[in-house]
Formats: C-alpha cells, structure tokens, sequence
C-alpha cells in the first residue's frame, strides 16, 4: 500500500438555509472510492477521494466563516474551535485508543512501539509531518504501513484551520477599507485575495511535487489550495445563486464523470498533488456549483438512501477501516472471505462510533453537563477536569517515554556486543567451513530451510525476532563496513582489508545488499593469504550506466561516480574478480570498460519477501511469513551477466527451498525487512557463499 488518506471531519451539509444532500452524496461516493482502494487495491486512483473530502471541507467551513462575518463582523473563535474539537476529537481519540489496543495486541514490539509514537503525532494533529519526515530518509523508507497513516489529512485540515480564519479576517479588513460600502465589491475583494493565496499554494504544490513527492504529498503548504478551491466555491457561489437548467445539468455530470476519471485513471506514480490533483478538486467544486440553486435537484447516486447514510457515517467510517486493514494484513492468506470480514468489521465499527460515539458527544451541552454534575456533587470545581485531563495526558506520555525509552535500550544493547556479534558468528563460520564444504554446506542449509517451513512458533529464534528488528541497521554489517560504505569522499585505503600487498585483488559493488554480503565475503578471502578485498559498495546505489538505453534515467549521479570509482579501482588494482550484489539493468555496457582480465560474477539480491516486520506477530506462527519467490526474481542479473559474460550466482537457494521461502533457517532470522539479510544469517551463509564461488571456478579451494 504505497497510498494513503484520511476522512477527515466535517461539519453539518448545509448552507444558511437549507441541508445539501448532494454533498452528503460527494462524502459517499469519497470514502467509498478509498475505502476500496485501500481494501481491494481497486479502483487505483481511490486515494484522490481525500481530495474531494478536502474541497467539501473548505467550502462548508468556509461559508459559514463568511456568513458569521459578513452577519456580526466578527468570527468567534471559541465558538469555531470548540465545534472543531466536538466534531472531530470524540470519535478519532476512540480509533487512537483502540488502534494502540490492537497493536499492542497484535504487532511485535518495535512495530508497536512505532504505533505509539504515531498515535502521539496524530493525537496533536501533526501526523503529516511525522509520515513526510519518515518517508525522506533511505532506511525508513520501507516501514510497514502504520495503522494510523491516515490520520495525515485530519492533521492538514486541523493545522489549516488554525489559520484560515484569521486569513479571512484579515481579507474582509482589507476589503472594508479598498471598498468601503459596498457588499458586493468587497465580497470581490475577499475572493481574489483568497484565489491569490490558492494560486501561491498550487504554485508551491508544483514546484515540491517536482523535487520532492513525499513532503508534497504530505505538507499542508502543498495542500492548501485545495481546501482554497472549495473556499472560492463558497464565496463566489453562495446560496441563491441561479444556474440554467442545462448549465446545472452540465456542471454535475461533467463532474461526476470527472470524478470517476479520477479514480480511475490516477496512479500511485502520478504527479501528485500537483497538478494531479486538479481533476478530483475541480470535479468536485462543478458538483457542488451544480447544486447551488435552492431547489435543484441532484443525480440519484448522490441523493439515495445508501449514499447518504454513507455519507453521515463517512468520518467514523474513514478512521476505522484503514487500522482494520493494516491488521488483518498481519493474517496469513489474501483471500475474499478475509476481505469481506474486515469490510464487514469497518463497516460495523463505523456505525457504532457514529451513532454512541461521534453523534453523542457532538451533541452534548457540556455547560448543562458540567452543572447537572456539580449539584448532583458528583464533579466539583472545573479545574478538577483540567487536572484529570492533564493527568491522563502525562500518564500517556510518561508510557510513551518508557516505551521508546526501553526500545532505545533494546536498540543500544551494549555496542561492544554488538560489534562483536557478527564477527563472533563470522568467525565461527570460518573455523568450520571446511567440513561444511565437505558435507555440501548448500544441503546443510537446504534441510534447514525444509525445517522451518514446519515451524509453529517464534519460540526457537536466537536472538528473537524483537531484538532483531530492533538492532536491525545495528547489526547489519560490521561496524568498520557499515563506515566504509557511508563515508564520503570513498575511501580505497580505508575499505580495504585482507593482505594489502596481497598478489590477488577483489573488489565488491553494488547497493545495500552487497554490504549485507560484505562480512562473510570478506572472512571468505581473508583465509586466503595472496588475496586483497576491496569493498567499494555504496548504500542506495546499484551498480549501473546511466547513459545506457536501459538504465534508470532517475538514477542519481552519485550513484553513476560510484559506478566510475569501481571500474578505475578494479582497472588500477588488475583486479581478478569483481563481485556486483545489486546491479541495474544496461550496467553490462559499464561493465566492458573493465580490463580483459578481471572475471566478475554477478550475485542475486535475496528473493523479494513478505516484510517480516508486517506479517510478525504474537498471535501468528512463522508459517505467516512464508512467501515465494517473485516471477521477476533473477531477471535483470540473469540479463546483465549474459550480455557481459559474467557468472551468475543466485541466492535463491539460500533463502528457499522448493519455491517458499521461510523467515528462518535453523534459529535465525533471515532477513530484517523484505530484503536485507540480517547479519548473523549473513555470516551463516559464508559457507554455502564460498562454495558457491568455488563451483564457478573464481575461487580455489583452501589448501590448494
């Protein structure tokens, strides 16, 4: 699931003088097109229904600012900010309890760990930033989904609405003095001093989409123009304004048939949200110009029962699937019966939160509540609430604080052992890979991997599969590696190892993957005295050509240097073997600039799995983990290594056997996401590495 949204909260479907059921109808038609995008994958382009949320929202909210202004000459802001509370706090504070609940319930450790601190962001309405922030960095790039990201756009409208009023204050000043005593000039006035602000904030959306997607997608500067859209709707088509019947006609269809383009035709990979966005926001102010008209009648698929039931339920119904889903996807097995319960079960939880929860509570009279309490002596003075709120709030901080503070001390589990770890494990393996070759270390891991294909329970991984996830970057490859990799300018000197007057030279490339191979690679060649071991590999970087017809043209240029560097560090050295773990397709035409006599082999990243942080849980076996191998798997290695003439290693085996591949092999835990081998399954595979590069006749036995 790589896209998200949030039904946000929205106040009462009416003008100042009658309920617009044709909005009510756009709510249904929204969290319906997101709601089967997030369950089924279909339609594609369902996440644009946050974006109509986003139009209805800036028109409703709008229109009443301006009738309240335009009637008083003033907005009265604790009126509007506790309507905003009542509204939307109630049932979200519910779905953040209860989603904390579940996770603590179903997620490992760390993953529940990071649900809490989710739960903190959402709960201060700042959601957005904490998922744009994640989503820049390499490694957190690929976190499971949270079952609260789509809390991002309640937190672009809370934080919008902080300063939406005072804007609209400070426009209907401007406009008194440029157009003293008349309405209807000054009303122009607010109008283009609102569009000029659109106009900046879609300018702005352009430009961030274009250099950086994940902070568009999320920031509310780049979204603002949206909830602007639905503003100018409300002050340039007020109630009462009169549309030709087939002008009204066209306007409607026109935009309903917009939408359904919308969500049919906009991709995850789109230019969003801007100018992607255009059509949903654009499709939505035409519906709701098309019912202005006191009177007009709308489309039936908006204005039927079911519509509008979904509609009143829209908000409690768009907090509860999406924690719904991200659970169930812990589950083994993609089946119907699965998506039929959880729509079932969102569907469900909707109208329960809707009708005892959201309703209720937006409906008391806390003034008439708190006094009934008082004389009744059940609830003394007001401070009494605000200390028992400041207290719950410092209880659910101080239980955050211990939890991440206990996920920092997994995460620090003494350096020192940590750096010790995969050496020790490394070093192990070298003592014994002798008699492992002789046994076949290739069918000592087989029978490994055939026995955790039966196993039940998490019981047996040493160290457990918490520790690991939380060590994971930690222990990913050793200390001195992990530096050499990440150090800029490259250093040859300080990422070489083994004899440095060594006769013989290796160099290692390639991305995150080849890092992870780095150890054991390095003890292989280590054993064998006339050998130098160069490690050139850069994280986030395939080796690649990027002037070749079928490189990735939005590979970076860093990436195309590190490339260069590995060619004239293997040319320099005479290199005998280059061994490339993560390569990109047309890297073969960078691969000719080697001289004659450097052999290369080519090794398959590990198959591409179920992440281990998504499907691992408490109520859940191994067996939840087991995936297969992707169609694709091997493909671009088998291709460059043909065209180049290089040996192809595959690491299927390694991870699979008889085409499923279990998170285990013996007590450890492969892989720490969907890809990356931990660090003691790496040192694992030292034997069955070195074996494998004896087969191909790159490296001789030892001894010989």
């Amino acid at each position: 699931m790589n896209s998200f949204k949030s039904a946000t909260g929205q106040p009462q479907v009416a003008t100042a003088s009658r309920f617009r059921f044709d909005i009510q109808g756009l709510r249904a038609v929204a969290v319906v097109a997101v709601f089967l995008e997030h369950l089924t994958g279909w339609p594609r382009g369902g996440f644009a229904g946050v974006d109509v949320f986003f139009v209805i929202s800036g028109y409703l909210i709008t229109g009443m600012l301006y009738r309240q202004l335009h009637a008083t000459g003033r907005i009265s802001f604790r009126r509007f900010y506790v309507a905003r509370v009542r509204r939307i706090v109630p049932a979200a504070a519910t779905v953040l309890l209860i989603t904390l609940l579940g996770a603590w319930w179903i997620f490992g450790r760390g993953r529940f760990i990071a649900t809490a601190w989710d739960a903190l962001w959402a709960g201060v309405f700042t959601a957005n930033w904490s998922f744009a922030i994640a989503g820049t960095d390499y490694f957190a790039a690929g976190l499971p989904v949270s079952p609260l990201q789509h809390f991002w756009s309640l937190s672009v409208e809370e934080q919008f609405y902080l300063v939406w009023p005072w804007l609209l204050i400070a426009g209907f000043i401007c406009s008194a003095r440029l157009a003293p005593g008349s309405a209807k000039a000054q009303k122009r006035w607010i109008v283009a001093i609102v569009g000029v602000v659109v106009m900046v904030s879609f300018a702005a959306s352009l430009i961030e989409t274009r250099v950086s997607p994940t902070w568009a997608y999320f920031s509310t500067y780049s979204r603002a123009w949206e909830l602007g859209i639905g503003a100018l709707v409300a002050l340039a088509w007020g109630a009462g304004i009169v549309l030709h019947r087939v002008a009204r006609a066209v306007l409607l269809y026109s935009g309903l048939a917009g939408l359904v383009a919308s969500f049919l035709v906009l991709a995850p990979d789109s230019s969003f949200p801007a100018p992607g966005a255009l059509l949903p926001t654009l499709s939505t102010a035409a519906v709701i110009v098309a019912g202005s008209n006191a009177g007009t009648p709308s489309a039936r698929v908006l204005t039927n029962p079911v519509a509008q039931y979904l509609g009143k339920i829209s908000y409690s119904l768009y907090l509860w699937h999406f924690p719904l889903i991200v659970f169930a996807q812990v589950f083994p097995g993609a089946n119907v019966l699965r998506t039929v319960l959880v729509a079932i079960a969102s569907l469900g939880f909707a109208v329960l939160s809707f009708h005892f929860v959201e309703e209720p509570l937006r409906r008391l009279d806390l003034g008439k509540t708190v006094n009934r309490l008082r004389k009744s002596g059940r609830f003394g003075e007001k401070r009494a609430s605000a200390a028992l709120a400041i207290g719950l709030l410092l209880c659910l901080n101080v239980v955050l604080y211990q939890a991440s503070s206990s996920h920092l001390a997994a995460r620090s589990i003494p350096v020192a052992q940590q750096a010790s770890e995969p050496t020790t494990a490394t070093d192990t393996a070298s003592e014994s890979s002798d008699e492992q070759v002789a046994e076949s270390a290739a069918s000592i891991l087989r029978e490994e991997l055939s026995e955790a294909l039966k196993a039940d329970s998490w019981e047996s991984v040493e160290p457990s599969v918490d520790e690991v996830l939380a060590n994971a970057e930690a222990t990913f490859t050793e200390p001195e590696i992990a530096e050499c990799v990440a150090h800029e300018p490259y250093s040859v000197e300080k990422c070489t190892w083994g004899n440095q007057q060594g006769s013989r030279t290796v160099v290692l490339a390639g991305n995150s993957h080849s890092v992870g191979m780095a150890a054991p690679l390095r003890a292989i060649f280590e054993k064998r005295p006339e050998w130098r071991f160069v490690v050139a590999s850069k994280t986030g970087c395939p080796f690649v050509d990027p002037g070749g017809s079928d490189a990735d043209v939005a590979v970076a240029s860093e990436c195309a240097d590190r490339s260069s560097t590995v060619v004239d560090i293997a040319n320099e050295y005479s290199a005998d073997l280059l061994v490339l773990v993560g390569v990109d397709p047309g890297a073969e035409k960078k691969l000719a600039e080697l001289s004659s006599a450097t052999q290369t082999v080519v090794i398959t990243p590990p198959p591409y799995d179920i992440d281990i942080r998504e499907c691992y849980s408490g109520l859940t076996g191994p067996s939840a983990c087991v995936s297969t191998p992707h169609e694709f798997f091997g493909d671009v290695e088998r291709q460059v290594s043909s065209r180049a003439g290089a040996r192809l290693i595959s690491s299927e085996s390694w991870f699979c056997v008889r085409g499923k591949c279990p998170p285990l092999a013996g007590s450890l835990l492969t892989k720490h996401d969907n890809i990356h081998v931990t660090g003691s399954f790496a040192a694992r595979l030292q034997p069955v590495i070195e074996e494998s590069l004896i087969a191909k006749g790159v490296l001789d036995v030892v001894g010989e």
